[in-house]
């Protein structure tokens, strides 16, 4: 009887038809695994839906935490994982970025099972309130009259902060001196200090400071403007820059070769959970834009930022 039920689930997935367990799927916890600080926006994000999930499915989703490494660590675990969809890892940007800076020892692409892309996280161009620039366009003309005379802070070197300055630059035709921090913590408190002039923050980070007028934002750098203020211009539409768009983002991945049925569960689950309205709230709060991508969306914008990291790196942009 074993056998033929066993043989029954390979035909299945060898003709694409649904097997007893994916049928069944979830029928035990879920692991979601997160490569950042518990308590940092990712982490967050993968707690509330791992909470509306549990509930919606009546099984237990389960948060872990395998941090390092830009998340690598986690995606490598989740890569090598059973290909059940029990095993679920949590990414950022920063996916698209390690494999243009670090020999990995999986494939970003083909090494993993595109589940969605779950949210946008816009930044803003922030600057200390002593730059004389108070737009985009006069902050570019501050850089071509002063070549290097703008400081500007990133999270590290080949952080996404650092990536979205370079595309700034590359399309502003302008040049700046970078200064990394061991963190976005440092970062942003440098920025106030004056020590920096500019900062790449993200939009929940750095909206008491704006609003307060410690810091002077100057645009959103995502292709659409953010619900943090409507009002305020993408950097698209404030510099002139025709196609911008430097958002970091959250995704969700699993092994490589999980059934197609199970991926679809997983997908539709989380992508209803962050439709939800006080989901929707929450995650706004936060400085999150749901996207709620198909699989196949998500994989795209993977090799989109691949590409295009890579080609920025390589066209030897000053750091």
């Amino acid at each position: 009887m074993r056998i033929r039920t066993w043989v029954a689930a390979w035909l299945g997935i060898a003709l694409g038809t649904l097997p007893a367990f994916a049928a069944e799927y979830p029928a035990r916890p879920v692991r979601f695994i997160v490569g950042f600080a518990a308590g940092g926006t990712t982490d967050v994000l993968a707690r509330l839906v791992a909470q509306k999930l549990s509930e919606k499915w009546g099984q237990p989703v389960i948060v872990e935490i395998r941090a390092g490494a830009d998340g690598s660590i986690a995606t490598e675990y989740v890569s090598r994982s059973p290909a059940d969809g029990y095993v679920v890892g949590w990414v950022t940007s920063a996916h698209a970025i390690t494999p243009v800076t670090t020999k990995l020892n999986y494939d970003p692409i083909n090494g993993i099972a595109p589940i969605t892309l779950a949210t946008s996280n816009p930044s803003l161009l922030v600057v200390h309130p002593s730059v004389p620039a108070k737009t985009v366009k006069e902050l570019i003309a501050l850089a071509k009259a002063r070549p290097g005379f703008i400081r500007y802070a990133s999270s590290g070197t080949n952080t996404i902060q650092n990536l979205q300055m370079l595309l700034f630059m590359d399309m502003a035709g302008i040049k700046a001196l970078h200064v990394p921090y061991k963190g976005g913590g440092q970062a942003i408190t440098a920025l106030m200090g004056g020590e920096i002039d500019l900062y790449w923050a993200g939009v929940s980070t750095a909206a008491a400071q704006v609003a307060s007028g410690k810091l002077r934002a100057l645009g959103v750098g995502s292709s659409v403007r953010t619900t943090f203020d409507p009002n305020m211009s993408t950097i698209e539409e404030a510099g002139g820059l025709k196609g911008f768009d430097a958002s970091n983002w959250t995704g969700v991945l699993t092994a490589p070769g999980t059934p197609r049925d199970i991926i679809r569960r997983l997908n539709e689950g989380i992508v209803e959970v962050i439709r939800v309205p006080d989901m929707q709230k929450r995650l706004m709060e936060l400085g999150f834009v749901t996207v709620a991508s198909t699989p196949e969306g998500f994989a795209e914008i993977i090799k989109r930022d691949i590409t295009r990291w890579s080609k920025l790196l390589k066209n030897g942009i000053e750091q």
